[in-house]
């Protein structure tokens, strides 16, 4: 029996194992052909759903078994789920198909249970309102999701995150997953709207909350980039924490996409990163951290007409921070084709208000890359400047820190006030165009340091041209402002000539204005150069201001003035657009020269060059400037001279002399200083256009000569050189002589002279020779002069001497001096007048013997009177023929011709020469007077004691004489005898002879001629000898011009004769 039934239920399993074999053989053959529908057991499913205790009901339109193989568990789908509010019944997701996992366990205990769902294809829209609220909505593709609060969301969440709990619905789901969704994101506060066309997430329970796992493929136009990570949010803080990366992201089509983000437009390159954000229940971001690198791209900057910035590389690292908030940039890095940079930074929020705090670093950048990089527009004109003016070279090390305040909230949203910016960087071997065209600086090295408001480089070597910069500064100030200015200094070293020529250029102007060329210049010099200017594109010269001090050594230039140059010059010069001042020694034409030069370019000023020198000018320097007059003034002349040129087209010169160490004569007047005695001059002058107008003063003092005066100029026309026009002598006194004169100038040339002193020494221009008198090299003048003291002699003068003189520039031409001699008032004149042959001469003096004393002609004869006269026919060379005549005097003292006498053996008479005298009556030398020889033929005198004749020559030029004539002596005895009745004739001879006479002869230097007599002549007869003429003289004790007053009587003329 217990077989049997053994056997039976034996059968009994086996028949059900075969049923249940063949059905679940059935079963899977059916699911493996599809899903198998289940909708008869919906009834249950919703009764089982409703009676759950949760915020959230759902509604099922149909129940599916899916096999997917043996690899994958039996799965429960569910179709077309409604999930709605169970207090406001308002749905809240559609969903096409939800794939459920259900726990074993419940299913035993009758319960249903979720460990997982997963979500298929659903449409889920996540938005973020105004305030910053979440919404989150889930629906089919093709409708619309609607929205639940954050606040529901909320209450999801935390009840996901939770622990475990068979007790609740949910308490055993672990896993939720969206598979293929359409995710929509909208953020409302921002205005950002994308979408990902495909989207997987999957969410599982963690010990601390809940952990999600994203991919997402978005659509942003022909950019599809991908985002992938994990987010989890944690129950206690209520907090999300979402790590993700992305990749192929363009950030041009992210700002084409969104408007928020058009300022991502510019840049062109492929994004990829790590982004971790912490996000609070209430949608606020509370802190987030990034890692972002771009490969090969370009940026262009918006509103910047320049081309777009390529770069190979780019890293972006940094986080955000809350309280306050705070974005830090902890590496912003790209790499380009000419270098790489580096930046940090912070931006904080305070109200409407981020400020930003960054630093950069560039380790190398070529210096023409700057144009790249530099912004257009920037820097006040200072970025202009640099990126045109500065090339070649290398910048490195460079680093700069900026502070910024950027409006992101009102009106003035987008605003960017800089606060400060500094920075600096180091130059190597760039060139430097600090006013272009001049030549540049070349081979710089300096460092810069810069601000938003300046910009400083610190030059410590360069060169311009030959020139070598020991140091220099190029400053660029007022940056950001519509007038930024530029300042170049440097100190200089090397030749002057280049840095002559550097001065010297176009842009410069300056040796232009002052007529300096750079031939022929040596030396070395140092300059401290400034030049500064506004950076305006359309910079004018008279904007640019250059400043240059120079101390040069050496210094040598070919042709100064003169055609001399200087040498050994040690100069310091100072040059700025206003001025030019130079002082120092030099040696000019081999002078030492101590000076000081200004010139004035501001055009304020009345004196635009003003010149100052001392030196000590000997005969070659005076060689130079044509001045060289030994017979004046002879050698060194220690002088200080001071030169002024004016805007009205005049100069003046001053100068004082210390003529102590040289020999200095008046001209004419045989006086002289020899060196080591005292003396100085000075001068004062002005000129016109160059030419010397006037001598405002003049002064000389020397021990006993002094004279001042001034004298004014004119430059006749068809004439080079100027004239003296007129000239005021204001004092003139040298020993006796002191007079007062004024010369004028006519229109023909000719001089007037007025002159009127005290006294007047004549000495020195009154000789034996009248043709010297002609060669005095005066230009033609009239004199009219009046003085109290006359003297033509040594001690021998003439008293209240009135004169008319007139002179044709080669001869005189006429004469009229008349006086009176000190002793009796005797009068004393001199006449030469023009007639209708030529001119006539006539002598008067009342004291013979003192004015042939006076004349230098001789000082043996003492009282008489003397009258001469002559006549010339034809020109000024022409030959004087005349008459002179003696009377009444007295000779004694005359050693020559008692030696004569005593040749003569008339020894008594000879005591009487050189005694108390030899009285004559009368003495007569008619005379032919041609170039400095007067021809005397039967010269005639009588006297008391004697009785001589003459005939000959005496040429003063020589001092030499050549006379022979007879001597009678005891004239009176031959006289009586020559009047005895028949034989007086024989006795007496022919007129003027007698029986006792001897011949002579005088020859050779007049101070000791050569003397001989005849003694046979002694008694020769009478008519073989001729003693002079006792007959009637020339004017028998008249004046010239009483005589002429006389004449004029006779013949009725009372006009006075031609001047």
């Amino acid at each position: 029996m217990i077989r049997k039934t053994s056997i039976i239920c034996l059968e009994v399993v086996l028949g059900i194992a075969v049923v249940l074999g063949l059905l679940g053989a059935v079963s899977a053959w059916r699911l493996s052909q599809g899903p198998v529908s289940i909708k008869f057991l919906l009834p249950y499913a919703d009764d089982i759903l409703h009676r759950v205790d949760s915020p959230v009901q759902a509604d099922l339109d149909d129940l599916i078994l899916t096999w997917a193989g043996w690899e994958r568990a039996l799965d429960l789908r569910a179709l077309r789920v409604r999930l709605y509010a169970t207090e406001s019944e308002r749905q809240l997701a559609h969903i096409r198909e939800v794939s459920v996992t259900l726990s074993v366990r419940a299913l035993i205990r009758g319960k249903i249970a979720p460990t997982s769902f997963e979500v298929i294809r659903p449409l889920i829209r996540l938005s973020r309102t105004e305030d910053g609220s979440f919404r989150f909505g889930m629906g089919e593709p093709d409708s619309a999701a609607e929205e639940t609060e954050s606040g529901l969301l909320t209450q999801q969440l935390d009840k996901l995150s939770g622990p475990s709990d068979a007790r609740g619905p949910l308490g055993r789901l672990k896993r939720v997953s969206v598979i293929g969704a359409l995710l929509r994101v909208e953020d409302r506060k921002l205005g950002i709207t994308w979408v990902a066309k495909h989207a997987d997430l999957t969410a599982e329970r963690t010990p601390m909350g809940l952990r999600t796992s994203f991919n997402l493929t978005t659509d942003l136009k022909t950019s599809q980039p991908e985002f992938n990570g994990e987010a989890y949010y944690d129950r206690t803080r209520k907090t999300v924490d979402i790590a993700a990366s992305f990749r192929n992201l363009a950030p041009e089509k992210l700002g084409q996409s969104f408007e928020a983000l058009d300022a991502l437009t510019p840049l062109q390159t492929i994004l990829s990163g790590d982004i971790d954000v912490r996000v609070g229940s209430d949608g606020d971001v509370k802190q987030a951290s990034f890692e972002i690198e771009a490969g090969p791209g370009s940026v262009k900057i918006p509103n910047i007409d320049a081309q777009p910035i390529e770069f190979k590389k780019l890293a972006l690292d940094g986080r955000l921070n809350r309280s306050p908030d705070q974005i830090q940039i902890s590496k912003f890095a790209i790499n380009l084709d000419e270098a790489t940079a580096e930046m940090k930074g912070v931006v904080t929020r305070v109200g409407g208000i981020a400020t930003v705090k960054a630093t950069l670093q560039v380790p190398k950048l070529p210096i023409e890359a700057v144009q790249k990089f530099w912004l257009p527009g920037t820097g006040g004109g200072a970025r202009d400047w640099v990126v045109t003016n500065m090339r070649d070279g290398t910048i490195t090390n460079a680093s700069a820190s900026l502070t910024a305040r950027i409006a992101i909230e009102g009106t003035d949203k987008g605003d960017v006030n800089l606060d400060s910016l500094n920075g600096r960087f180091a130059l190597d071997d760039v060139t430097i165009d600090y006013l272009a065209p001049m030549p540049p600086i070349t081979d710089t090295s300096a460092t810069a340091t810069f601000s938003n408001k300046r910009f400083d480089f610190l030059i410590q070597e360069g060169r311009v041209g030959d020139l070598a910069i020991e140091e220099g500064a190029v400053n660029i100030t007022n940056m950001g402002s519509p007038r930024a200015l530029l300042d170049v200094s440097a100190l200089i070293r090397g030749p002057v000539k280049p840095a002559l020529e550097l001065v010297a250029h176009p842009r410069l102007e300056l040796l232009e204005r002052i007529g300096l060329t750079t031939e022929g210049v040596a030396g070395t010099h140092a300059t401290r150069l400034q030049i500064s200017f506004p950076l305006l594109n359309d910079l004018k010269a008279g904007e640019v201001r250059v400043s240059a001090t120079s101390n040069i050594v050496g210094l040598a230039i070919t042709d100064v003035f003169k055609g001399k140059g200087i040498e050994n010059g040690r100069v310091t010069l100072s040059v700025t657009n206003k001025a030019l001042t130079a002082s120092g020694k030099a040696d000019y034409a081999g002078t030492p020269t101590d000076f000081k030069w200004a010139e004035d370019f501001s055009g304020t000023h009345e004196v635009k060059r003003r010149l100052e020198a001392v030196l000590t000018a000997d005969a070659d320097l005076a060689a130079v400037f044509d001045l060289n007059y030994p017979d004046v003034l002879d050698g060194p002349v220690p002088l200080k001279l001071t030169y002024q040129d004016r805007r009205d087209k005049t100069a003046s010169l001053s100068a004082g002399l210390n003529i102590q160490e040289a020999k200095f004569s008046v001209p004419g007047f045989n006086w002289i200083k020899l060196p080591g005695r005292p003396g100085m001059a000075q001068i004062s002058a002005t000129f016109e256009d160059g030419v010397i107008t006037k001598i405002n003063q003049f002064r000389i003092e020397a021990e006993v000569f002094s004279a001042s005066g001034k004298i004014m100029f004119t430059t006749p026309e068809g004439d080079a050189d100027p004239s003296i026009a007129n000239l005021q002598l204001k004092k003139f006194k040298l020993g006796s002589t002191e007079f007062v004169a004024n010369v004028q100038r006519d229109k023909n040339g000719e001089y007037s002279i007025s002159a009127r002193g005290r006294g007047f020494d004549a000495t020195p221009f009154v000789g034996k020779s009248l043709q010297g008198v002609d060669a005095l090299g005066f230009p033609p003048l009239r004199l009219t002069g009046a003085f109290e003291k006359f003297w033509i002699g040594p001690g021998t003068l003439a008293n209240d001497v009135k004169m008319k003189l007139r002179y044709d520039g080669a001869h005189w031409q006429h004469i009229d001096v008349a006086g009176t001699l000190p002793n009796g008032g005797k009068a004393i004149e001199i006449r030469m007048l023009p007639n209708a042959d030529g001119h006539a001469m006539a002598l008067y003096s009342a004291d013979a013997g003192l004015f042939l004393k006076a004349t230098d002609i001789t000082d043996t004869i003492v009282g008489g009177t003397i009258e001469l006269t002559g006549t010339r026919k034809g020109g000024p060379n022409a030959p004087w023929t005349g008459t002179a005549e003696i009377k009444r005097f007295r000779v004694a003292n005359a050693p020559n011709l008692a030696r004569l006498l005593t040749i003569a053996s008339l020894t008594g008479i000879s005591n009487l020469a050189t005694g108390k005298g030899i009285k004559f009556r009368r003495v007569r030398f008619p005379f032919v007077f041609e170039s400095d020889t007067a021809t005397i033929k039967d010269a005639q005198g009588v006297g008391s004691e004697l009785g001589i004749t003459a005939s000959g020559e005496v040429n003063f030029a020589k001092d030499a004489i050549d006379l022979n004539g007879t001597i009678v002596p005891a004239y009176t005895i031959n006289s009586l005898l020559g009047k005895i009745p028949v034989v007086g004739p024989i006795f007496s001879g022919e007129k003027g002879g007698g029986i006792f006479a001897v011949s002579y002869k005088v020859s050779g230097p007049i101070e000791k001629p050569v003397m001989s007599v005849n003694p046979l002549s002694a008694l020769a007869p009478g008519f073989l000898r001729n003693l002079l003429d006792g007959s009637k003289g020339l004017n028998e004790g008249q004046t010239p011009a009483q005589e002429e007053e006389g004449e004029r009587k006779i013949q009725g003329k009372e006009s006075p004769p031609t001047q």
